[in-house]
């Protein structure tokens, strides 16, 4: 019963252990990579959503002489501006149920890149009608200015619209420089 001098056929515990702990090094280096990515898809797609948003809040602004309105606080009063009929007996823009976070046509519009289930205020997209925050008798904001909430004026004669992007770490109670994708 001894060896017979046959070599058995197979992989010994240790070259298997060996080939595991290639895998899994190689799985370590190439994660964080492939994260980012998803999120740069997940950037792309809020920033498109924005841009679709912005082009249904400059149609209304052609039919009423006046963007929707919006304090910078979500999107609720621009989700119901943009859900009525405009000149074409048509909504300015037909909002999904699963792009809101309530029902339509109230709710606020879900960021892409964080989803429903983050906290707000990253799991929200944001309008803020900038017109309308000009007092009587005042100068309106300047840009770079801290606005409601936090965040910056970007486009002083009309309207900011903005979201978290993949950089938005939550610690900071006003929005700058984390809310990366923004209506430009």
């Amino acid at each position: 019963m001894g060896n017979d001098g046959r070599r058995s056929k197979g992989f010994t515990l240790i070259e298997l252990l060996i080939v595991v702990v290639i895998i899994s090094l190689l799985a370590a280096l190439l994660l964080p990579a492939l994260m980012k990515a998803l999120c740069n898809a997940r950037q792309g797609t809020a920033s498109s959503l924005i841009n679709q948003l912005a082009q249904a809040c400059k149609a209304y602004e052609m039919d009423y002489a006046v963007y929707p309105p919006g304090k910078g606080q979500g999107s609720k009063d621009m989700v119901n501006a943009l859900s009525k009929k405009g000149a074409k007996q048509l909504p300015y823009f037909d909002f999904p149920p699963d792009l809101l976070d309530g029902t339509p046509p109230n709710g606020n519009v879900v960021n892409p890149v964080w989803g429903k289930e983050a906290d707000a205020p990253s799991n929200q997209v944001h309008y803020r009608n900038n017109i309308a925050e000009k007092k009587p008798g005042q100068a309106g904001p300047q840009a770079g200015q801290p606005g409601p909430g936090g965040a910056p004026y970007y486009k002083v004669t009309s309207f900011d619209m903005w979201c978290a992007g993949c950089d938005y770490q939550g610690s900071a109670p006003a929005p700058t420089a984390a809310y990366s994708v923004r209506y430009e």
